[in-house]
């Protein structure tokens, strides 16, 4: 599932999480010479105006209830803008997730017809005397159906490739939320995605 809030459930991947292009770029005390991929697959135009987003991890604890908020759905068919990200991980990890962050860009667009979506994220993983970089991209587009709080996609392309992706949102006059599932550099993730909603 893809959720969106703008990524729904604790984050364990099947046919329809997305898988990372990545790259890893380590050192003794900070890297940031990461590479990014060429995604792949063509996605359209890119929505104007784009912000710089920033994001966090929460790792999730056993037994304790899930964190992400269940989504209230409304009218999909818009341009996202990604804001912010808040990425749900499992406890094992060889990361401090904690004390970790995210920045890039992520756009979603929900057209009559079909969806487009491209994230660009930056990891930045700490972990005792270094911060790792791993530059993820994830790029999908095709054609979907519409039910309640869910947009089910079945992809045209998508790289890295997935048999189907869900998403789940909530939708507002100005802003919404998106929940999706993706596979990372750190293991699987759930994404919320909080966006800035645009008619174009």
């Amino acid at each position: 599932m893809l959720l969106v809030s703008c990524v729904a459930g604790a984050a364990v991947p099947d046919a329809g999480a997305i898988d990372a292009s990545s790259v890893a770029s380590d050192a003794d005390a900070s890297s940031r010479d990461a590479v990014s991929f060429d995604s792949g697959c063509d996605v359209g135009v890119v929505p104007a105006a784009l912000p710089a987003l920033g994001g966090r991890f929460v790792v999730l604890e056993p037994d304790a209830g899930s964190p992400i908020p269940a989504q209230a759905g409304g009218r999909p068919i818009a341009v996202w803008r990604v804001e912010d990200v808040t990425a749900f991980a499992g406890a094992s990890t060889s990361y401090d997730l904690a004390a970790s962050s995210i920045t890039g860009t992520g756009w979603v667009v929900v057209a009559s017809s079909e969806v487009r979506l491209a994230l660009d994220l930056d990891l930045a993983l700490a972990s005792p005397g270094r911060t790792t970089h791993v530059v993820e991209s994830h790029a999908l587009r095709g054609p979907y159906a519409w039910s309640g709080v869910t947009v089910h996609v079945t992809p045209t392309c998508a790289m890295p490739a997935v048999a189907s992706l869900d998403v789940d949102f909530t939708s507002g006059d100005s802003s919404g939320t998106l929940v999706l599932d993706v596979n990372s550099a750190v293991g699987p993730l759930t994404l919320l995605l909080r966006c800035q909603r645009t008619s174009t």
